[in-house]
C-alpha cells in the first residue's frame, strides 16, 4: 500500500507532534524515523531505477512531470489520474509535448526524479512534481491548485447515519466502541482517533509498502465492502474518488474539519527543483488561466475541496523601511515595496487598492534606552506622514501629513477619513484624504498608540500608554468625550460587530479589559498566562475568539470570548506584535519583530503551518483583498 506524496508528507507531521504549542513544519519520510519504510532503492544509477517515457524534443518543449505509475486517483501510467488530466490541461495551456518520468511514491522518490540527471545529456529526468503538500520540504512549492482535508467514510447501509466528525464521536458508547476504523498510520486521522479515546477501535494500515501492485484505494475496495473495517478516515482525494466507484454498493463521504491540536485540511501544490523560480513562475501563471478547467477536475474525481483564500497581508518592516506583501494562497512572500523610515501602523482600503502606512522620522527608542539618552537623538519631521501605497503599481504615490511622529491609525469605510495617533505630542490627528490635510487635532493621553473605530464609525478610541487608558473621540465633533482606564500600558484595541463590546490589551497588566462602550466603563478584565505582555488583537468572524499577540512571551492567547476564558497559547517567534486574520478567519499571521519573520497559525487546528521571512524587524500587519489574483 502506498499513497500520494501530499498523504505520505501529511502522514509524517504527525510524527513531530501536531500540537497547539509546537511550530509544525512538513516532514518528509526521510526525516520521520517511527514513518514504516521499505528498503531504500539503490544509489548506483537514479537513472535506471526510474523508468522514463523518451522522446526526441528538446527539453524546453516538454512539460516534464514525475509521477507515481499506479497510485490513482493521482496517476498511474495509462494516465488515468486527475493530476494526469490536470498535466495534460497546462501541457495544452504551455503549448508543450508532456513528457513522464515514472517512480513509485516511496522514499527517494525525488532523489530519484526530480533531482535526477541523466547520466550521458546531464539533463534532469523530470521538472515537475503534481501533488505536494505547501512549503514541502525536499522541493520549492507553486502556489496550491486545491486545498482538501481528510474524510469518514463508510458504507450507506451500515447503520452508522453520522454527517459530521461532531456526530461521529458523539455516538452512543456501546456503538462507537464496537467500531473497527482504518486509517494509515501515522497519520492525522489515527491521531484524532487517539485524541478523543479511541485507538482501540483503530485498524492501522502502514503508509508505504514494498509493494508497487498496491494502491491506497484497496482500503475501501476490499477492507471496507468485505467487512473487514465498518469505517475508514482517509485523504480526502483517495476517499471521494474510490467511494464513488463501488456502484451498486454506496460508500457516505463526510469531509472532516481540523480541531486543536489535529490538522485534517492542507493546501496542495506543485513542486519543482530549488532555485528553478523562472519555472515556478511558468507553472503559476498556467495554473491561474486554467483554473476553472482545475476546479472541473477537482469535481469529476469527486475529491472534497475546501476554499483557499486569496488574499494579500501586508507587513511592515520597521528598521528596513518596507512593506512585505505575502500571498495567502502561497504563503511566502510574493513584493517587497520601499515605503519610508519606519513604517509601524498599516491598513488597507475595503477595495484592496490602497494600502496607507504610517511613516516616522522620530528616532527609536526602544524600552531599555534611558529617556536622556532617548531625548539627544534627532528628530527628522520631515519624514512623518502617511504613505499611500497603490497597490497593483507596488508603489508609494502620495505621502499625506499625519501630525507628528504618527505611530497607528484607523482609516473609515468610505476611504474619506485617517485617524492617526502622534506618540510624541499626545495628539490624534484627523486626516481629510480627498484634500491630503489635517483638518483636526485633538488632545488625547499621553503616549497614543492604538487607534480604533467604532463599527458605526461615530466614536474612535485611541490608547494612551503613560495614562494607562482609552480616550473616546466624538468622530462628529471631534470632541473627546470620555476616557476609560483599562490596566497598564495599553496598546490595540478592537470592537464586536454591533459595537456594544470593545477590547483593549493591557501589555504591563498582563490582561485583556472588557468594556460596556455605551457605559464607557470597564466590565471585566481577562487574565493571560503569566509573562504575557499582550499587544495586538484579532477577533475571529464569529466573534467566538479574541487573539491576542503576547509580545516578549512569544505566543499568542486563544480567548474564548463566551467564558472569557483563555483556551490555548500557540509558541510563534520573537516579541509578535501585530496580528490580522483573513477575512474568512482560517489564518491568523504574526509579525515577529527579532526573528524578522512572520508566523502563519491554522485557527482550527491552532499549528503554526508557516514562518515566512521577511524584513527587518517586522510591526505591523494588514489583510486586504487582492486585486490582481495572478502572482
Amino acid at each position: 500500500m502506498r499513497v500520494s506524496l501530499a498523504a505520505i508528507a501529511l502522514a509524517a507531521l504527525v510524527v513531530t507532534g501536531a500540537r497547539a504549542q509546537v511550530p509544525e513544519t512538513t516532514v518528509p519520510p526521510e526525516a520521520a524515523p517511527n514513518v514504516p519504510q521499505p528498503a531504500a532503492p539503490s544509489e548506483a544509477s537514479p537513472s535506471a531505477n526510474a523508468e522514463q517515457n523518451v522522446a526526441m524534443a528538446p527539453s524546453e518543449e516538454k512539460l516534464k512531470v514525475c509521477a507515481d505509475p499506479n497510485n490513482l486517483p493521482f496517476s498511474n501510467r495509462e494516465r488515468e489520474g486527475f493530476e494526469n488530466r490536470l498535466a495534460e490541461v497546462w501541457a495544452r495551456e504551455l503549448g508543450r509535448e508532456l513528457e513522464y518520468t515514472w517512480f513509485p511514491h516511496r522514499r527517494g522518490f525525488e532523489r530519484h526524479t526530480l533531482n535526477a540527471q541523466d547520466p550521458i545529456t546531464g539533463e534532469h529526468l523530470c521538472d515537475v512534481i503534481m501533488g505536494v503538500p505547501l512549503g514541502y520540504d525536499l522541493a520549492m512549492t507553486t502556489r496550491p491548485y486545491y486545498r482538501s482535508t481528510y474524510a469518514l467514510v463508510y458504507l450507506e447501509d451500515s447503520g452508522l447515519g453520522v454527517e459530521t466528525g461532531e456526530e461521529f464521536l458523539a455516538l452512543p458508547p456501546e456503538k462507537r466502541n464496537a467500531l473497527r476504523i482504518g486509517v494509515f498510520t501515522p497519520s492525522p486521522a489515527a491521531q484524532w482517533l487517539a485524541f478523543h479515546g479511541m485507538h482501540r477501535q483503530m485498524v492501522p494500515y502502514p503508509v508505504l509498502q514494498a509493494d508497487p501492485a498496491a494502491y491506497p484505494g484497496q482500503i475501501i475496495e476490499r477492507e471496507l465492502l468485505e467487512g473487514r473495517i465498518d469505517a475508514a478516515i482517509l485523504w480526502g482525494p483517495i476517499a471521494g474518488y474510490f467511494a464513488s466507484r463501488v456502484a451498486p454498493r454506496k460508500v457516505v463521504v463526510v469531509p472532516l474539519r481540523s480541531e486543536q491540536g489535529v490538522q485534517f485540511d492542507f493546501p496542495i501544490a506543485a513542486g519543482v527543483r530549488f532555485g528553478d523560480r523562472e519555472r515556478r513562475a511558468m507553472i503559476e501563471d498556467v495554473m491561474a488561466r486554467t483554473q476553472d478547467e482545475a476546479v472541473g477536475l477537482l469535481r469529476a474525481y469527486h475529491i472534497p475541496a475546501t476554499p483557499v483564500p486569496d488574499e494579500l497581508v501586508y507587513v511592515t518592516n520597521e528598521d528596513g523601511g518596507t512593506i512585505s506583501v505575502i500571498s495567502t494562497l502561497a504563503q511566502r512572500v510574493v513584493g517587497e515595496i520601499e515605503v519610508g523610515t519606519r513604517p509601524r501602523g498599516v491598513e488597507v482600503s475595503r477595495d484592496g487598492r490602497f494600502v496607507y502606512v504610517a511613516l516616522s522620522g522620530s528616532p527609536k527608542c526602544p524600552p531599555s534606552m534611558p529617556d536622556e539618552e532617548c531625548e539627544q537623538l534627532t528628530a527628522d519631521k520631515s519624514k512623518d506622514g502617511i504613505g499611500v501605497i497603490d497597490v497593483r503599481e507596488r508603489r508609494v504615490v502620495r505621502v499625506l501629513p499625519g501630525g507628528s511622529d504618527p505611530e497607528e491609525f484607523d482609516v473609515d469605510a468610505a476611504g474619506k477619513r485617517l485617524y492617526v495617533s502622534n506618540e510624541d505630542v499626545n495628539t490624534m490627528s484627523i486626516v481629510d484624504l480627498a484634500t491630503g490635510e489635517v483638518i483636526r487635532v485633538v488632545p488625547v493621553g499621553r503616549e497614543p498608540e492604538g487607534v480604533r473605530l467604532s463599527p458605526d464609525e461615530k466614536k474612535v478610541y485611541v490608547t494612551s500608554e503613560s495614562d494607562h487608558g482609552v480616550t473616546v473621540v466624538d468622530t462628529a465633533s471631534g470632541e473627546v468625550v470620555g476616557s476609560i482606564a483599562v490596566g497598564w500600558r495599553p496598546r490595540d484595541s478592537i470592537f464586536t460587530r454591533d459595537g456594544k463590546r470593545a477590547f483593549v490589551s493591557a501589555e504591563h497588566g498582563g490582561e485583556v479589559a472588557v468594556i460596556d462602550v455605551e457605559q464607557n466603563q470597564v466590565v471585566e478584565k481577562i487574565t493571560l498566562p503569566m509573562g504575557a505582555l499582550p499587544m495586538g488583537l484579532a477577533l475571529s468572524p464569529d466573534e467566538r475568539r479574541l487573539y491576542v499577540a503576547n509580545g516578549r512571551a512569544g505566543t499568542v492567547s486563544v480567548i474564548d470570548v463566551e467564558r472569557s476564558q483563555v483556551v490555548a497559547n500557540v509558541k510563534v517567534g520573537e516579541r509578535p506584535w501585530g496580528i490580522g486574520l483573513t477575512s474568512d478567519g482560517k489564518f491568523l499571521y504574526t509579525a515577529n519583530g527579532p526573528s524578522n519573520d512572520v508566523s502563519v497559525i491554522d485557527t482550527e487546528s491552532l499549528n503554526v503551518v508557516a514562518t515566512i521571512r521577511v524584513g527587518d524587524t517586522p510591526w505591523g500587519i494588514a489583510i486586504g483583498p487582492n486585486v490582481d489574483s495572478a502572482l
